[in-house]
């Protein structure tokens, strides 16, 4: 998809009270997620068991060195680990085409919300 279709896409599945912050926003997500394909494509891939590990000890390993801090930057590394994950699920929906627009994504949440 070219550039200018694919701001047009966003801009058709966008409520038409957005603000200019939330039209960046979803511009930069797709360029990430299009750069993201593009290396995975191309090889360039790091096994999520190196990742996961890289993260956990930038999240664990730090100054502090009583049982309760550590205790609290493994939990920290708990909820990261979690969003990570998140953001990985995310990316291999829209690599498998199962995405919705936001009215879709409203009208899914406001039924869980009920």
């Amino acid at each position: 998809m070219q550039a200018k279709e694919t701001v047009q896409s966003l801009l058709a599945g966008l409520p038409d009270d957005c603000s200019l912050d939330d039209i960046l926003y979803h511009l930069y997500v797709i360029q990430m997620v299009e750069r993201g394909i593009a290396d995975a494509d191309a090889g360039r891939l790091i096994p999520h068991e190196t990742v996961a590990e890289e993260m956990r000890l930038k999240w664990q390993v730090g100054p502090e060195s009583t049982r309760a801090s550590r205790a609290k930057r493994s939990t920290l590394s708990d909820e990261h680990m979690h969003i990570l994950g998140g953001i990985a699920r995310g990316e291999k929906a829209i690599r498998d085409g199962r995405t919705f627009g936001h009215s879709e994504a409203k009208r899914r949440m406001k039924r869980r919300l009920d």
